[in-house]
């Protein structure tokens, strides 16, 4: 009968969950329906991640160029991201990184009055249009005439500051509509909780560098940023610190790390307006050809070739007879990631490729490779088989792992011949060499070889030099190598590098290796199959003796993980979880059965960790972290109660979600079934409390040792919840767990 009640019970659970996904979508659909459809406008640029968000929903969505704003439609920023937006009657908005806005529609019955950007945070330029421009932000709103142009940036919770480049802003107050402050033409404005403070911009100071918006790119943690102005300077502002700046000093160096600030001089009671300036980090250019101490014949032309790099509008290409470039031989700008040069002097040169992004800015080059030109180098070698030694024989390889390979090293090996051979595997290479081996090279007195585990040979594990057509490698250690080698002559001149060939020395080869060009999908091959040696086979010993029946207190303890789908449905929000969930412990326990009646107690507690996923979507989400409880009792007539905590999410605010607990009690079937290899335990609960759900849980448990001492158990088990809260919200609940424990 228990049986067939939660059979009943799983029906009536699929059919609830069936019914809120049509509520949901439902839901979603009437929402969509009513949005209001008439654009206030355009995104016309944009970089990098910008995210828009609907009136009617609460996912970020990635947006693009040329995509259309709606009323109450959220436009957000991320790190290292800009965009522009043109709204009706021709306002021009720029928003930097880490900026986020809501478009407001026109007042009700005024269709064609002036929209409003309510400003959350981060930075802004507007220009307005024909009409003046609002930007509401906390207590004030914000208030600029026809054609002004200002900027807004916030400075921290509720507080923000504002400078009107040029023509007029008004700075009201929300609740009496009241002008509070009005702002002209090179003055500024900070905005508070205790007020406006109005300054005047220093008349006698100029900015020279860096202008406004520049972006700095960076490969390393800081870069030095330099400012220069013209006027008597007292301090210099940099974020948030604040330095004496000497008399007549001019410029000012700052290391600045990654992220984004405002840059104000100051003059006794005056200011200039803030220069807002970013520093990012940069894209990375890898090159790659001429490699690092190639050397090429002069009176051939050379390929340069790098990596397409995103967010790189232009490519400069810069070859030079020093390290520093400061005797630069040629420069080339180019939208390709190749050139072909011609006629370049005989000896020493140097290339490296920096980039501009689309607004202009330097993005610097990641490193720089030398090269050589020569008038009559010596040919290149041509390569032959490499062969492997086996100088003690040793028997019976085992395994070695196969590291992984980059992106990069991934990339050449479609350009680069390869070697292939088949392989025997073993633990490592001790007492094995490697053999490389070469055609002569005419006019050659001398070999070097250089082998190296990434295919640009910017840092090298061996540079050998031979006076044969080969070189033995000793006691190699196991990998993935490219070697090449060059010929010298008499006076230590060396020629052309042969070309780069690619050698899998992961495994032991039993069999020359021969290069050859790679092919993209290169097939596996396996190693040869060993027979396993005879097993013995001991005689058994006879089973033991029946222990004398022994009736304790028994316990069990275990741990463990699960992987979650859950889906809850508030007033006006949809959440979902799905992912594995660490941190679930479990206590059992059972008396002895002929001191008490026989009956059983489980205790759980759950760990949980959320974070939004991905956290871009859900830029205010913060992580969230809790823990639950559930206590089960139940009698031998599989008849018991249990108590349960839920959790059921809540908004804490706008843009964020957060937990609260529910506690649910009620009455629980469950019976046990076993074959002797395994244990089958099947669990039924109705509970009623601050929510009303139905419990279901089927879970095999597998056990070994002694029973009379301690066993230990792995079970999978599986679960499935799902009700109505006191708030009436829906929920459902699903997870797959996986528990390790000891009974004793």
């Amino acid at each position: 009968m228990d049986k067939y009640l939660v059979s009943l019970a799983f029906i009536l659970l699929f059919l609830e969950g069936a019914w809120l996904a049509q509520d949901v979508n439902s839901t979603s659909s009437a929402q969509n329906n009513n949005s209001l459809s008439k654009p206030l406008g355009k995104i016309v640029k944009f970089k990098s991640q910008v995210k828009k968000r609907g009136a009617d929903s609460l996912i970020w969505e990635q947006t693009g160029s040329e995509q259309n704003v709606f009323a109450y439609d959220s436009v957000l920023t991320m790190d290292q991201s800009t965009a522009e937006i043109i709204l009706k009657g021709d306002s021009h908005i720029t928003m930097n990184e880490n900026t986020m806005v809501v478009v407001e529609p026109p007042p009700e019955g005024s269709a064609d009055g002036p929209l409003r950007l309510r400003f959350k945070k981060g930075n802004l330029r507007t220009i307005a249009g024909v009409e003046s421009q609002n930007v509401a932000s906390g207590d004030y709103i914000i208030e600029a005439t026809s054609k002004t142009q200002m900027n807004i940036r916030s400075t921290g919770d509720d507080k923000f500051e504002i400078e009107a480049v040029n023509g007029e802003v008004k700075i009201l107050d929300n609740k009496t509509m009241q002008v509070a402050q009005v702002v002209q033409t090179g003055q500024s404005a900070q905005v508070t909780g205790a007020g406006v403070t109005k300054t005047d911009s220093a008349k006698n100071l100029v900015w020279k560098t860096p202008q406004d918006g520049e972006k700095f790119y960076t490969h390393t943690p800081d870069t030095p940023v330099n400012f220069q102005w013209e006027g008597d300077v007292s301090e210099i502002t940099i974020g948030d610190k604040t330095q004496t700046v000497p008399p007549g000093q001019t410029t000012w160096t700052e290391k600045l790390p990654v992220g984004n600030y405002s840059v104000r001089l100051k003059v006794g009671t005056d200011s200039s307006f803030a220069r807002v300036i970013s520093v990012w980090n940069a894209p990375k250019i890898y090159l790659v050809s001429p490699v690092i101490r190639q050397r090429f014949k002069s009176s051939k032309p050379i390929s340069f070739l790098w990596t397409q790099t995103p967010f790189v509008s232009k490519y400069i290409l810069e070859i030079s007879k020093d390290k520093d470039f400061s005797k630069l031989e040629r420069t080339f700008t180019t939208d390709s990631v190749s050139t072909l040069v011609e006629n370049l002097p005989d000896g020493e040169l140097h290339w490296r490729v920096r980039g501009l992004d689309e607004s202009g800015f330097m993005i610097p080059e990641l490193y720089e490779n030398i090269f050589y030109t020569l008038d009559k180098p010596l040919a290149a070698p041509k390569l032959k088989d490499t062969h492997i030694e086996d100088e003690e024989k040793e028997a019976e390889p085992q395994p070695a792992p196969t590291p992984p390979q980059s992106y990069f090293n991934i990339l050449w090996n479609l350009i680069l011949p390869q070697a292939h051979a088949e392989v025997a595997a073993v633990e490592r290479s001790q007492n094995y060499s490697a053999e490389f081996q070469w055609e002569k090279v005419e006019g050659a007195k001398s070999y070097i070889i250089e082998i190296s585990q990434s295919p640009d040979f910017r840092e090298l594990l061996i540079t050998g030099h031979s006076h044969r057509e080969s070189y033995k490698w000793k006691n190699f250690p196991l990998g993935r190598f490219y070697w090449r080698v060059a010929g010298q002559d008499v006076a230590g001149d060396t020629g052309l590098f042969s070309e780069t060939a690619y050698a899998d020395l992961t495994r032991i080869p039993t069999r020359p290796i021969r290069p050859k060009p790679a092919p993209k999908n290169p097939e596996a091959v396996s190693a040869p199959k060993v027979p396993p040696p005879p097993v013995a086979v001991k005689a058994q010993p006879p089973p033991p003796p029946e222990p004398e029946y022994n009736d304790p207190w028994n316990f069990s303890f275990e741990g463990g993980a699960h992987g979650t789908y859950s889906l809850f449905k508030g007033g006006d929000f949809t959440a979902t979880d799905v992912g594995v969930v660490f941190g679930d412990f479990r206590l059992g326990i059972l008396p002895p059965a002929r001191k008490y009646k026989f009956w059983t107690a489980d205790i759980e507690f759950h760990l949980l960790a959320l974070k939004a996923r991905p956290a871009s979507t859900f830029p205010f989400q913060d992580p969230l972290s809790t823990s639950t409880l559930r206590g089960t009792f139940v009698t031998n007539e599989s008849f018991g109660f249990e108590v349960n905590q839920y959790l059921a999410f809540k908004r804490t605010d706008l843009e964020s979600l957060g937990f609260q607990k529910l506690w649910a009690v009620g009455p629980v079937w469950q019976w046990i079934d076993g074959n002797g290899k395994y244990e089958d335990t099947y669990r039924g609960a109705i509970l009623v409390g601050q929510t009303y759900n139905i419990d279901l849980a089927f879970k095999r448990t597998w056990a070994w040792g002694d029973a009379e001492r301690h066993q230990w158990m792995v079970s999978p088990e599986l679960r499935l919840a799902g009700g109505v809260t006191s708030n009436k919200d829906l929920w459902i609940d699903s997870g797959i767990y996986l528990w390790f424990g000891i009974r004793w």
